[in-house]
C-alpha cells in the first residue's frame, strides 16, 4: 500500500547511476525532493559532527586512542548539545 505522505529525499550528490534513478522514481511517480547542494541546513549532523571535531581539535590534550576519543565526544556532545 502506497503512502501520499512521503517525499523521497536524496543527498543530490552524483554518483554512478542516479540518473537512471531518478528517472525511474520519476516515471512511477514517486515525489522526489529538491535537494539545493551542500545545503546545510538539510542535513545537519555534518555540521554537528563538525563543531564536535573542532572543539576537539581545540583541546589541549587530544585523546590517545579510541576509547578516550569516544570519552570526549560523549562529553563534548553532552556539554553542548544536553544542558
Amino acid at each position: 500500500m502506497r503512502s501520499s505522505n512521503f517525499l523521497f529525499m536524496d543527498n543530490n550528490v552524483p554518483r554512478r547511476g542516479a540518473r537512471i534513478v531518478t528517472a525511474r522514481l520519476w516515471e512511477v511517480g514517486v515525489p522526489c525532493m529538491v535537494w539545493p547542494a551542500m545545503s546545510s541546513d538539510l542535513n545537519p549532523m555534518e555540521d554537528v559532527l563538525d563543531q564536535l571535531n573542532q572543539r576537539l581539535d581545540d583541546c589541549t590534550l587530544s585523546p590517545s586512542d579510541l576509547a578516550e576519543q569516544h570519552m570526549a565526544l560523549v562529553e563534548e556532545w553532552y556539554v553542548r548539545f544536553m544542558r
